[in-house]
């Protein structure tokens, strides 16, 4: 009787963790991002890398924590081509000036299905940590070193939507869509003259972006 009980809370302890595990997602992907505002003026299209963990707390909801990393390189022909209108001459130039951000995030996801097929909805809060590199400036063909660096970590969001795909019990495809973005403002200014008026434009915006995230994520 009492080894028919052990086996039995043996059993029971395996079934229990074996349920456990499968509420844990481990998740890791790849990034593009398209900057938008400002930032999308001055620097290209960025790339980076995420890793996480989901857990899920009922049929509708899953809660995680994510970390990943964003750079972005600025755009050359952006910054040549406002130089050149500005000196009234073709000058060519090189920007080293690359801007990167560390998210730490807490994610919230809705799914309106657990098949095979799930898609859903996600909101993430958390820290940015920003970081700017003035390394260079190189203009036609003469470079300038700056050598600063500034740094600062702000709140940042993400709102996005997208869906998992399994390809079994334990590994599957994901997709998500969204636009991220922290308070840290872009800004760029240009002086206009006619000859006898200077003028001076100026604009910033808020650092935000559109990303696509593509990853796989494994049930541990």
């Amino acid at each position: 009787m009492k080894k028919f009980i052990l086996i039995s809370l043996a059993l029971l302890l395996v079934t229990t963790l074996t349920f456990a595990q499968s509420n844990i997602r481990l998740n890791a992907g790849l990034d593009y991002t398209s900057p938008m505002g400002d930032l999308g003026d001055l620097y290209k299209p960025g790339f980076g890398a995420n890793l996480g963990l989901a857990y899920k707390i009922s049929d509708s909801w899953d809660i995680g924590a994510s970390i990943g990393y964003i750079k972005w390189n600025a755009d050359n022909d952006y910054h040549s081509q406002k130089i050149s209108e500005l000196a009234g001459e073709n000058i060519k130039v090189e920007v080293e000036i690359p801007y990167s951000i560390i998210p730490i995030m807490l994610d919230v996801y809705y799914y309106f299905s657990r098949n095979d097929f799930q898609p859903y909805l996600m909101l993430s809060l958390g820290t940015h940590i920003a970081k700017i590199e003035a390394n260079a400036i190189k203009i036609n063909g003469e470079e300038f070193n700056i050598g600063e660096s500034q740094s600062k970590a702000v709140l940042g969001y993400k709102i996005g939507a997208g869906f998992n795909y399994l390809f079994s019990e334990k590994l599957g495809l994901n997709f998500v869509l969204s636009i991220d973005g922290n308070g840290l403002e872009i800004s760029q200014s240009e002086l206009t003259s006619d000859g006898s008026t200077t003028v001076s434009n100026s604009s910033k915006s808020t650092t935000s972006f559109v990303n696509y995230g593509l990853g796989i994520f494994y049930f541990l």
